[in-house]
């Protein structure tokens, strides 16, 4: 049985204007994917820090983190051959976000010939969302790329269940499983999916394509403790849970570029797209649309019932599908004219909104680390509330420099999450605080203090710490006011030697 009913594909372009813009998309995307000028934010210095430990450590590690381990392992060899600097660091995921581009023309290829196929790269090249995640060290550019292939793999496989075809649609599986626990209502959806056509059907090729999914859950079985634990002691502390307005609010933002009008012009334009391509695609198509509304809808749903975190990237995993869906609207435009006009408002707002993604500054880490290095002293301590701040401050300091987060008196490099939320709660500023003027009067060292308010579980302790260090016969001086501009900004405060 074919694959999908296909789109008219009869027509040509009279103005030579579609491929042009195709190809100006995909050049603009490749670009946008390794232009990022930001430091590192918290998400990313953690990354960092916990691919580089020992890989035998990597696993253990993430128990006091909320993710699963392929992302950091891959990362671990990225960052032995490349170096850990920021752009180095980043260009695995740019790498893997130009990689997906030619996965998701393959998917597309599957779904609805070429003319799905370039209609599908040049959305995903052009999109704000796919060059935001294809320029940090974060493994949602992976999950486009994996996610596309996986596509590509079921796809064909219900047309024609090879062996090898089987097996890349296992091998995407637990590749899914194991970048992160989102896909988990992808590889749900989908068996589901699969599962229905098998018995309503009694179709032998969606047969077989379910049991290559169940094969690939099996990689994924060992790491279900780790699973269990993390639900159990760190979970989304960071934030407070979501309900399904505010999450489709936050995603259909987010899709289009962020909060701004060009953005959500954007969002539109894809979303129509979209609900053209269920309108004129085939059955598989649909299909498509199904498996990203229930794997999205699931994913929602649950962390609305368990008061869980939501943010936008985590879709990231049925991104690809609503990608296709929208190619097989944009392609199934008879008319050129329309068609061509299409593709141009796509593309221009596209690039206008991964250039303000791309080059957008992140968090105020570098200028923070390069006020206290400009007078940084042996014996100095620099210490951090919330301890969210720690990761990309500390990477940027001088080795060897004495770092101590609020309220653990941890090292700055990583946060800890298992139980953050009682922990923090339970901490004692005036304690932390003597603790670390002792340290520094121990060598007659400067005090540099980094904080931020507002940071959900630490009430108002942070404040409550500058006043403490304060109150120790320091002189405290503001060298860093928070940039409101900043999404991760902070206050630097250095308490003198008494």
């Amino acid at each position: 049985m074919p694959a999908v009913s296909r789109v008219d594909v009869r027509t040509r372009s009279r103005t030579g204007l579609v491929p042009g813009l195709v190809a100006v998309a995909v050049v603009g995307g490749v670009v946008l994917r390794f232009v990022a000028g930001s430091h590192l934010w918290l998400d990313e210095a953690q990354s960092v820090a916990t691919a580089a430990l020992p890989l035998g450590d990597i696993a253990d590690a993430l128990r006091s983190d909320g993710f699963p381990p392929l992302f950091y392992w891959l990362l671990h060899g990225w960052l032995a051959l490349f170096g850990d600097g920021d752009g180095a660091a980043r260009a695995l995921a740019g790498v893997a976000g130009v990689l997906a581009l030619g996965a998701i023309w393959l998917a597309g290829r599957e779904v609805g010939g070429r003319r799905v196929a370039w209609a599908a790269t040049a959305l995903l090249a052009a999109s704000p969302f796919a060059v935001r995640y294809s320029t940090g060290v974060r493994m949602y550019s992976l999950l486009l790329l994996v996610g596309s292939l996986g596509v590509a793999a079921v796809v064909r496989a219900l047309a024609r269940p090879t062996w090898p075809v089987l097996a890349g649609v296992a091998a995407a599986t637990a590749a899914l499983l194991l970048l992160h626990y989102w896909a988990l209502y992808l590889v749900a959806a989908t068996a589901a999916g699969l599962i229905w056509r098998a018995w309503r059907d009694d179709d032998g090729a969606a047969r077989r394509a379910a049991l290559a999914v169940a094969t690939g859950t099996v990689p994924f079985l060992p790491w279900v403790g780790t699973l269990r634990y993390q639900l159990d002691h760190t979970g989304t502390p960071w934030s407070r849970g979501t309900n399904p307005f505010t999450a489709a609010e936050k995603t259909f933002s987010a899709w289009g570029g962020g909060p701004h009008v060009d953005a959500r012009l954007l969002a539109l334009v894809v979303v129509a797209l979209a609900v053209l391509g269920v309108a004129r695609g085939g059955p598989v198509v649909r299909a498509l649309a199904a498996v990203a509304a229930g794997t999205l809808g699931m994913g929602v749903l649950v962390a609305t019932a368990t008061g869980a975190a939501f943010q936008p990237r985590y879709t990231a995993v049925a991104f690809p599908l609503v990608v296709l869906v929208a190619a097989v609207g944009l392609a199934s435009v008879v008319d050129d004219r329309r068609r061509t006009a299409a593709l141009g408002v796509v593309v221009a707002l596209g690039l206008v909104g991964g250039w303000r993604n791309a080059g957008d500054e992140r968090t105020q880490a570098g200028e923070v680390a390069d006020a206290i290095e400009a007078e940084l002293a042996p014996g100095d301590v620099v210490a951090f509330c919330p301890d969210q701040l720690g990761p990309g401050v500390t990477r940027l300091l001088p080795e060897g420099t004495e770092t101590v987060v609020f309220p653990t008196g941890a090292d700055g490099d990583r946060v800890d999450w298992v139980d953050y939320e009682e922990r923090n709660q339970a901490g004692r500023p005036g304690l932390f605080a003597r603790d670390v003027l002792d340290r520094a009067d121990a060598a007659g060292a400067t005090v540099w203090y980094v904080w931020s308010p507002n940071y959900r579980t630490y009430g108002t302790s942070c404040e409550a710490l500058e006043g403490e260090l304060g109150a120790g016969g320091r002189t405290g001086t503001r060298l860093v006011e928070r940039d409101r501009g900043v999404p991760e900004r902070a206050w630097l405060t250095r308490f003198g030697p008494r």
